[in-house]
C-alpha cells in the first residue's frame, strides 16, 4: 500500500466503523422498543375490553391533554392510545381501578421476570416506574402501590403457568410412550404375519 492510498483506506475505514456504531446503536434501539412493546401489548391484547359508554369526550379530552404534558416518547404515546382504547373508564377515572392495578403491576412484574442479560446486552431494560407513570398518567407512589399490591397475585399466575407447563409436559410424555407402545405392537403383528407365512 502505498503513501497515497492510506489516507483514502483510513477514510473508508472510518466511515465502515461509523456504519457499524450507527447500525449497532439503531440494532439496540429497536431491540429496545421491540422487547417492551412485547411485554406492553400482552396486556391490551387480552380479550376484554371496557365499555366507554358513561364518558364524556371532555374527560377523554382532558386526559389526552394530561398524558401530553408529560412529553411522552413515541413508544409511551402508543401504549396510551392503546390503552385508552382499550380501557378507557380505567384510564379516564381518578381513583385507581382493580383493573387497571392489576395491568400496571403485571406489566411490571412481567418486565422484571422476563429481563435477562440477554436483553440486557442487547439494550432493553426493565420497564420503569417512570414509563409506567408516564403511560397511565399516575404518580411513582400509585405506580409503587400497584406493583406491591399485586406481587402476591402475580405470583399466582406464575405458579399457574408453572402447573401448566408440568401437565403439557407430562401430557407429552405420555403421548410419547403411547407412540411407542403403538409402534411396538406393529412391529410385533408384523413379525407374527411373517412368521406365519
Amino acid at each position: 500500500m502505498t503513501e497515497e492510498q492510506i489516507p483514502k483506506h483510513k477514510a473508508k475505514w472510518e466511515e465502515r466503523a461509523e456504519k457499524e456504531i450507527l447500525a449497532d446503536k439503531v440494532f439496540h434501539r429497536l431491540y429496545s422498543e421491540f422487547w417492551t412493546t412485547g411485554i406492553v401489548c400482552n396486556f391490551w391484547e387480552l380479550d376484554y375490553q371496557e365499555n366507554p359508554i358513561n364518558l364524556t369526550s371532555a374527560e377523554i379530552i382532558y386526559k389526552i391533554r394530561e398524558f401530553l404534558r408529560n412529553e411522552p416518547t413515541e413508544l409511551q404515546q402508543s401504549f396510551f392510545l392503546n390503552f385508552l382504547a382499550k380501557y378507557p373508564i380505567s384510564i379516564c377515572q381518578r381513583n385507581v381501578t382493580q383493573l387497571l392495578k392489576h395491568v400496571i403491576g403485571f406489566i411490571y412484574h412481567y418486565s422484571e421476570t422476563e429481563f435477562n442479560e440477554e436483553q440486557k446486552q442487547n439494550g432493553a431494560e426493565k420497564i420503569s416506574y417512570d414509563d409506567l407513570a408516564k403511560i397511565f398518567c399516575r404518580s411513582k407512589a400509585i405506580i409503587h402501590d400497584c406493583v406491591v399490591g399485586t406481587e402476591a397475585d402475580w405470583q399466582e399466575v406464575l405458579r399457574k403457568v408453572e402447573e401448566e407447563k408440568a401437565l403439557e409436559l407430562e401430557a407429552r410424555k405420555q403421548l410419547i410412550e403411547d407412540k411407542k407402545k403403538e409402534l411396538l405392537r406393529a412391529e410385533e403383528q408384523k413379525q407374527t404375519n411373517n412368521q406365519a407365512k
